[in-house]
């Protein structure tokens, strides 16, 4: 915080930004060396792994005859659909996103309610009514955002949840609100 309150009076960030991308680049160039002049068979290690795989690229088979039989077969026998299928992990991932896709076309209230009839609500509070700086830790967001703007994010707690729009003041911008296809979804989620 006091880093920030500095920044405001003088150019504290260009400043340390500066030093720091100097500082970087002498370390990683005496630090190369180091390792070069320590170390002078790494350069022969370095050359003959970039021939391998020069030789890879080059073989008459193609690189896929390099890989395990198992990894040939999923390359060349099954299709994408057949990949998902199999996955119960990437199935779940796949009826999930496919819906908030369906969502995004939804052209009236009853193709809303029908397409999220089912779907775990913190997962939908979470695509259509979060944004992304809530993914993150608060540590981060208190890192990313501007000091004394931390938005909090409303959570459906309870499927008979009605939520009222969340908003806060960005600098410079006013309002900013988190919702749009979110509030009628929420106002779904009490049935």
């Amino acid at each position: 915080r006091w880093l920030r309150e500095a920044d405001e009076r003088l150019p504290v960030s260009r400043i340390l930004s500066g030093v720091g991308v100097g500082l970087v680049a002498v370390g990683v160039c005496c630090g190369t060396c180091s390792i070069v002049l320590a170390y002078p068979w790494l350069i022969s290690l370095l050359v003959g792994l970039m021939c391998l795989a020069a030789a890879a690229v080059a073989h008459r088979g193609g690189m896929v005859t390099l890989l395990p039989a198992s990894m040939q077969d999923s390359l060349l026998q099954k299709t994408p659909f057949d990949l998902l299928i199999d996955d119960t992990k990437a199935h779940s991932f796949t009826r999930r996103w496919g819906r908030v896709l369906l969502l995004s076309s939804a052209r009236s209230e009853s193709e809303v309610y029908a397409i999220s009839q089912g779907v775990d609500r913190a997962f939908l509070d979470m695509v259509f009514r979060q944004s992304s700086v809530h993914m993150l830790p608060g540590i981060c967001r208190s890192l990313l955002l501007p000091r004394g703007l931390d938005p909090q994010p409303a959570v459906l707690e309870q499927s008979n949840a009605i939520i009222a729009p969340c908003s806060s003041v960005m600098p410079g911008r006013g309002r900013w609100w988190l919702g749009g296809l979110g509030y009628l979804l929420a106002a779904h989620a009490k049935s």
